[in-house]
């Protein structure tokens, strides 16, 4: 039953990856990592946002706006002033959908009317922001999704993992967990390494920051673990909009 499963998924990813492309080619120059929070929790931009800069990096949070002011599974998230808090720090904002929904369980109608959503809001709210970024909701993918994210996004941002080398689908960026319960520090530094040798743009991806985290986040102690480790390797740490751009800057540079 389990092969079956990867089987489908893997046949599901290279059915959605045929279509709908936006071709982009790593220049191969210097690498790049990007650090992104999910949903977002507050923690992340309470531990996690200090951690960065640190160490002279920001993160990329993605943010669902019906989500702000809430609580998931007793988790609180973010709350107005801390996407102005972060976005005056250097920090990027990115699209979570407004209602936090899978691609895979409604209509490509109701997607799209959730991202325009999303978009009212933050010009009502934001005015002074622009969304570049999308990261889709449960890693839900379907071509449809795909290509109206794609419409409105530069970049969109998956749950699949593994490293962005050469030749990428800006609408299909790769991304890995950081999990501080499932996943050990020495992959997270080996994804690194690896990265360095391709010259490649490694994304990672959690939810809360704190020394109690749910499943889907890490400690502090963590991710400060990771980051520094990145720092250390000579990798440059850009949220998500401004690795594209200088991304895109050193590929015209090389022509």
């Amino acid at each position: 039953m389990r092969r079956l499963q990867k089987l489908r998924q893997a046949g599901h990813r290279l059915f959605v990856s045929s279509l709908y492309r936006r071709p982009f080619t790593i220049p191969g120059t210097t690498p790049v990592i990007s650090f992104t929070f999910d949903d977002f929790p507050l923690s992340a931009k309470q531990h996690g946002a200090p951690i960065l800069e640190n160490y002279g990096g920001r993160g990329t949070y993605y943010a669902g706006l019906s989500l702000m002011g809430t609580q998931d599974r007793g988790v609180s998230l973010f709350r107005r002033q801390d996407v102005q808090d972060l976005a005056a720090d250097g920090h990027e904002i990115g699209c979570h959908t407004y209602h936090h929904i899978d691609a895979q369980r409604i209509s490509v109608e109701a997607y799209r009317a959730s991202l325009m959503e999303n978009q009212k809001q933050i010009r009502t709210l934001f005015p002074e922001l622009t969304l570049e970024s999308f990261s889709y909701p449960f890693g839900g993918i379907t071509p449809s999704a795909k290509k109206v994210a794609g419409e409105h996004y530069t970049t969109c941002r998956t749950i699949w993992p593994g490293i962005n080398k050469k030749n990428v689908d800006l609408r299909l960026l790769r991304a890995n967990k950081l999990y501080s319960n499932t996943i050990a520090l020495e992959d997270c530094k080996r994804l690194i390494d690896s990265n360095a040798r391709a010259r490649g743009w490694l994304i990672f991806y959690t939810h809360d920051v704190c020394e109690a985290p749910s499943p889907v986040g890490c400690t502090p102690a963590y991710l400060e673990t990771v980051v520094r480790y990145a720092a250390e390797s000579g990798t440059l740490l850009h949220p998500v909009g401004k690795a594209f751009s200088v991304l895109a800057s050193q590929g015209k540079q090389g022509r």
